[in-house]
């Protein structure tokens, strides 16, 4: 059940996210002990955002981000499931982009975020791969760009 509503929270956006992460020492208080991974996984992604959200800029940002990353992958890999795209963009382009720019994201508009990953999915949703394991998974993603890429040039 516990493994459900992780992976779920990465699908979960705004107000849910911040009411789950607001409570995070409730959490870790009432997870058994060979649960504590999530709680470390969830804590680095707070402090990811924390960093990073607002505007603010913390100038320790990329080793938040590398840290949750970590947590993250080790969790996919002992648990099995899968990297969400949310995910995927917290790890990959948000740091990416905040080194491009300098800035921290809370210049930028969720709003629009959130389009270019709905207007994205569209795309990929036709080259999915559920197993980032598989040996298709890279080109499939790679296809799911080059498509949606040359849609938008």
């Amino acid at each position: 059940m516990f493994f459900r509503i992780f992976t779920e929270f990465f699908y979960i956006s705004g107000n849910e996210v911040n009411k789950l992460l607001k409570n995070l020492d409730a959490l870790a208080d009432i997870l058994p002990p060979e649960l504590n991974a999530f709680y470390d996984c969830l804590k680095t992604f707070q402090a990811a955002m924390d960093g990073t959200f607002g505007f603010t800029l913390d100038p320790f940002y990329e080793k938040m981000y590398e840290e949750f990353s970590v947590t993250y992958m080790t969790l996919s890999k002992q648990f099995g499931f899968s990297i969400t795209p949310k995910v995927h963009i917290m790890i990959r382009h948000v740091p990416e982009y905040i080194k491009r720019t300098g800035m921290p994201i809370g210049y930028f508009s969720e709003q629009v975020v959130e389009a270019a990953h709905s207007d994205f999915d569209r795309f990929f949703n036709a080259y999915r791969v559920k197993d980032i394991n598989s040996p298709a998974y890279s080109s499939r993603f790679l296809r799911a760009i080059l498509h949606y890429n040359g849609y938008h040039t």
